[in-house]
C-alpha cells in the first residue's frame, strides 16, 4: 500500500488537477438517478496522437454489465475527434475479466512484459 501511495503522489504531484493527466469518472445515469461506477486515467501523447490507459477500474458492484466497454468506447470516440490514432495500455496476465473487456472492444497483444523476483542477500 506505501509502495503505491508513493507511485501515485509521484505520477500525480498536484491529484487530478496534474497537467498532462487526464482523470475521468464512469458514470451510470437513469432517469432516477446518477452515480460513479468507476474511473479512467490517462495519458494523451499529442506528438504520436496516441493516449496511454494508466488505470482504469469499474467498481466491484458494477463489473460484468458493461460500463467498462461502454467508457472504452466514449474514450475512443473523443480521442478519435481529436486526432488521435491509438490507445495503449498494460495488462496483468493474470487480470482475466480486464483482458476480456480490452480483448471485447478490440484491444491486441503488441508485446509482452516479463519480470523476475530476485532474492537478496
Amino acid at each position: 500500500m506505501a509502495r503505491a501511495k508513493q507511485e501515485i503522489a509521484n505520477d500525480l504531484p498536484h491529484g487530478i488537477n496534474t497537467p498532462g493527466e487526464v482523470m475521468f469518472c464512469v458514470v451510470n445515469q437513469t432517469p432516477e438517478a446518477e452515480s460513479v461506477v468507476g474511473y479512467l486515467w490517462y495519458r494523451p501523447d499529442l506528438a504520436s496522437r496516441s493516449a496511454f490507459i494508466k488505470d482504469f477500474y469499474i467498481f466491484a458492484a458494477h463489473q460484468g454489465k458493461g460500463f467498462g466497454k461502454q467508457a472504452l468506447y466514449v474514450l475512443e470516440t473523443e480521442l478519435a475527434q481529436t486526432g488521435f490514432e491509438q490507445i495503449r495500455l498494460r495488462v496483468a496476465e493474470d487480470n482475466k475479466r480486464a483482458k476480456h473487456v480490452y480483448e471485447g472492444t478490440g484491444f491486441r497483444v503488441t508485446g509482452v512484459n516479463m519480470s523476475k523476483t530476485i532474492k537478496t542477500g
